[in-house]
């Protein structure tokens, strides 16, 4: 969420300057927080129970964290290129940011079934 808001965050002082906003992730962000609010409000008025138990949640991170990995190392060239306007031709360098990739997931599908 908080890589959510760096990237997403308007500030009223920058409306001119020619920025890159990630639509996709700004866009995934409000889909994240249309998803809490509404869970918030089936728990309240629906009878709806949000609570996994721990061999569902274990499968769900397992599996998450398999498709979220993939996607990252797939995606780190192509944000690179967005970010520096090039890139990365330097394999060693781009497997040390891949590697990044499984524990920042994990980090965040951790945080956001808490």
């Amino acid at each position: 969420l908080q890589q959510y808001q760096t990237q997403c965050q308007d500030d009223n002082n920058h409306h001119d300057d020619d920025v890159d906003v990630d639509v996709e992730m700004c866009s995934g962000m409000g889909k994240d927080v249309a998803s809490e609010i509404a869970e918030e409000y089936a728990e309240k008025y629906c009878g709806f129970s949000s609570m996994w138990s721990i061999s569902q949640k274990k499968k769900y991170k397992k599996e998450c964290l398999s498709i979220g990995k993939d996607d990252c190392k797939g995606g780190i060239n192509d944000a690179i290129l967005k970010y520096c306007g090039k890139y990365v031709d330097n394999s060693y360098v781009l497997k040390g940011l891949k590697g990044q990739c499984r524990s920042r997931v994990k980090d965040y599908i951790d945080y956001s079934l808490d």
